[in-house]
């Protein structure tokens, strides 16, 4: 943008006029565009959509930044310029339909295009923390997975602990433990299963934590033939949740499969 259209641009925001605003950056682009200035013409949406988030008009903000996704999509790449993206929306309220909606595009748009590490795990971060704002820990935990970090995907393990009973906190580590192996996470399965076990002394006393710790064992050493001996043993203690026994199963064949 050129200063006399940053200034009418921001006089349309002291005016209130935000759609306008956000119409006159989308027209600006496409000049920009049309006349191959790619750099400039990405840097217009994002100036504009940070402009408007400053000033909590993430509505018109988000149109913005949909419109730089798909410039990025179809015609501008570069993992600098979404990480830029990334680090504006992750400035927006959690709460927002938008956002959410927004970090899927960009999903797709990474997978597509190949992105590092860094650029996944700062996706996958941000895109937790929406989660974890919306009660949603399931998926939460599924993003914190491809993270690798223990310490972090157990804080969060326990945030929705703290929304049951404690009676059921083996439960909670226990599906979790499983389901982590049933996605070739053994490594992460067994710290997140012995930091929990750290933090939380009552846990040591659960039969159904005994059987995990025999389990891990036997999953560590082949010893499939042992886990199918220990789920009869401990026939009374899984028939407390119907889920562990279809993830056990997954869990032993992914692991066979291995």
């Amino acid at each position: 943008m050129t200063v006399a259209q940053r200034q009418r641009f921001e006089s349309l925001i002291e005016q209130g006029s935000f759609y306008e605003a956000e119409q006159m950056c989308t027209a600006l682009y496409h000049r920009l565009q049309r006349s191959g200035k790619k750099q400039e013409a990405f840097d217009c949406l994002l100036y504009g959509a940070r402009e408007l988030a400053k000033v909590e008009q993430f509505q018109c903000a988000s149109v913005l930044i949909d419109k730089a996704q798909e410039y990025m999509k179809k015609q501008f790449f570069s993992e600098e310029s979404l990480s830029q993206v990334l680090s504006l929306l992750g400035t927006f309220p959690n709460y927002l339909k938008p956002k959410a909606t927004l970090f899927k595009k960009l999903e797709k748009l990474v997978s597509e295009k190949h992105c590092s590490e860094n650029i996944l795990h700062e996706l996958y971060k941000l895109e937790a923390e929406v989660c974890i704002e919306n009660g949603d820990y399931r998926r939460a935990l599924s993003y914190y997975s491809f993270l690798n970090d223990c310490k972090s995907y157990t804080v969060i393990l326990e945030k929705w602990m703290s929304q049951g009973l404690e009676s059921e906190e083996d439960l909670f580590v226990t599906r979790q433990v499983l389901w982590l192996i049933t996605q070739g996470k053994r490594i992460l399965a067994k710290e997140v299963f012995e930091l929990c076990l750290q933090k939380h002394d009552n846990l040591n006393s659960s039969p159904l934590i005994g059987f995990m710790h025999l389990v891990l064992e036997c999953l560590e050493h082949n010893l499939f033939s042992s886990i199918e001996c220990l789920t009869a043993i401990y026939k009374p203690v899984l028939d407390r949740d119907p889920n562990l026994w279809r993830l056990l199963q997954e869990a032993n064949d992914f692991t066979k499969r291995k």
